[in-house]
């Protein structure tokens, strides 16, 4: 249903081996799981697709790249196919959640890896309800 939707939405169709890491991810036992992905093999579509997938779970669901320009262009690309699922999606900047969004279950947050620390780090100070442990998920592309 989500690789109809993505192409509905983007144009682009999930082939099957772009499909088979999601498949892995997502049958598998193990929570700490990572997996490399080559340039030009569809990264933004796999994670897209996933990120979608564990959002509809209930998951807080943070993506995160090693730049602000990365996750920006990211969020950006895939922004109308997250709200085609009408799945919350929000970015985070230095600044918090763009336009003083929520944070929730159910949602997708794209962020740099320093954004999300620090969004972390002044949920705590502030003393704000942060989403259980075991409903939040990260992807992180681009970590090298």
């Amino acid at each position: 249903m989500l690789r109809e939707a993505y192409y509905r939405v983007e144009g682009k169709f999930a082939y099957s081996n772009q499909l088979l890491p999601i498949l892995y991810f997502i049958t598998s036992d193990d929570k700490k799981l990572m997996g490399e992905i080559a340039t030009g093999q569809g990264k933004s579509l796999i994670t897209a697709l996933y990120a979608s997938y564990k959002a509809l779970e209930g998951n807080a669901v943070h993506v995160t790249s090693s730049t602000d320009n990365l996750s920006s262009r990211d969020y950006e690309e895939n922004k109308k196919f997250y709200n085609y699922l009408d799945l919350k999606s929000f970015y985070i900047d230095e600044n918090g959640i763009e336009g003083g969004g929520n944070y929730d279950k159910g949602a997708i947050y794209h962020s740099s890896q320093s954004n999300l620390y620090f969004f972390g780090a002044n949920m705590r100070l502030d003393g704000r309800q942060d989403v259980e442990i075991n409903k939040k998920v990260l992807i992180a592309d681009e970590v090298d």
